[in-house]
C-alpha cells in the first residue's frame, strides 16, 4: 500500500484516465496543472534512465544540469516508482514550455553563439561539446527542443547534458 504521498501515487492521480498520456523511447509524459500552470510529467520506461547507458546517477546528474542550464524548466524530483514487473522509474517534472519544434539549422545556430560546436563520438545522435566547460549535450534533435515565437528563443526539453 502506498503511503500518503508517493512518487507512484504521484504518477497515478496524474495519469489515470487522461488521454494526453504518451509513452516515448525514454519516458512515460503526461501534461497536467499544477498552481495555474501547466507541468509535464515524465517517468522513466521501469529500467531504463534516459540514454541506454545511463544508470539511475548519470541521469539525475543530466537533470541537475539541465536545470542549471534552463532555469525557467523548474525540474523538480517526485522521487521513484516500482513497476508491476518491480523495475524502478524515476519520476519527475517540468514546467510545459509551449511553442514549435525547431529547425535543426535553429538549435546549431543557437548552440554555436553559446560557445556549443559538434560532437562527435560515435554516438548516434546529434551530440555538442561546450568549448570552454567540456560538458556535453547528447540528442539535441528538434523534438527535444521547443521554440518560442513570443521571444524568439529555444528552450531543450529533453537533451542529456553530461560533464567532461
Amino acid at each position: 500500500m502506498a503511503p500518503e504521498w508517493s512518487a507512484a501515487r504521484f504518477f497515478d492521480e496524474h495519469t489515470t484516465g487522461t488521454r494526453d498520456f504518451t509513452k516515448g523511447s525514454e519516458h512515460y509524459v503526461v501534461r497536467y496543472r499544477a498552481s495555474e500552470k501547466n507541468r509535464v510529467l515524465k517517468a522513466t520506461i521501469p529500467g531504463k534512465f534516459g540514454r541506454y547507458e545511463y544508470t539511475p546517477t548519470i541521469y539525475l546528474n543530466s537533470l541537475r544540469l539541465l536545470s542549471e542550464f534552463v532555469p525557467a524548466l523548474d525540474i523538480r524530483i517526485h522521487g521513484i516508482r516500482v513497476a508491476a514487473d518491480s523495475r524502478p522509474s524515476i519520476v519527475s517534472s517540468m514546467q510545459y514550455i509551449k511553442g514549435k519544434h525547431p529547425h535543426p539549422k535553429q538549435i546549431e545556430t543557437y548552440l554555436f553563439r553559446l560557445g556549443w560546436e559538434h560532437f562527435d563520438d560515435r554516438s548516434e545522435t546529434l551530440d555538442f561539446r561546450h568549448k570552454q566547460s567540456g560538458q556535453i549535450i547528447r540528442d539535441a534533435h528538434p523534438r527535444n527542443w521547443v521554440y518560442q515565437a513570443s521571444s524568439e528563443s529555444m528552450v531543450p526539453i529533453d537533451i542529456s547534458i553530461e560533464e567532461h
